[in-house]
């Protein structure tokens, strides 16, 4: 049976207000990445959830997640809560509806042989979009590489 967390809301949304604590249950692993083990999120229904553990204490992390929670930009991906598991964090994100870059460059090349230079400048622009807003809030994401990049079903 997976286990039981509850996240705190960052940000008032359709389904939650900020503030509100929402249990769930912690799944799968869906990725292992530099920043972190991207697991499933069930429980709800209503959002496409994953949970993002984070390593170290919760203290630094609790204050970068609410910036991350307000950023609201179209590439990157919505942060909806923030929670503690075993004295480690963990931020809740909607889950995207795509593939991480790494596995989307891998699934490309295995079609057409490469990937086109007009699909690398239509990721490299959005990816140096969403950075300059980040940058522009003074978040800094300090661990971009292709697993962190998500590519859209459609490409963007």
């Amino acid at each position: 049976m997976p286990p039981v967390i509850q996240f705190e809301v960052l940000k008032s949304n359709a389904r939650w207000r900020q503030g509100q604590k929402v249990p769930c249950a912690l799944g799968a692993v869906l990725e292992e990445e530099g920043l972190g083990a991207l697991h499933e999120v069930t429980g709800d229904g209503s959002l496409r959830l994953r949970a993002r553990l984070l390593p170290g204490s919760p203290d630094p992390w609790k204050d970068r997640a609410r910036k991350l929670a307000v950023l609201g930009h179209p590439n990157v991906v919505p942060l909806v809560g923030f929670g503690v598991l075993d004295g480690g964090a963990f931020v809740i994100e909607e889950r995207p509806d795509g593939e991480p870059l790494r596995r989307w460059t891998r699934q490309v090349r295995a079609k057409k042989g490469t990937v086109s230079l007009e699909e690398t400048a239509k990721v490299a622009v959005q990816v140096a979009g969403a950075l300059r807003h980040a940058h522009d809030a003074g978040i800094f994401h300090g661990g971009l590489d292709a697993g962190s990049v998500n590519v859209a079903r459609d490409g963007v």
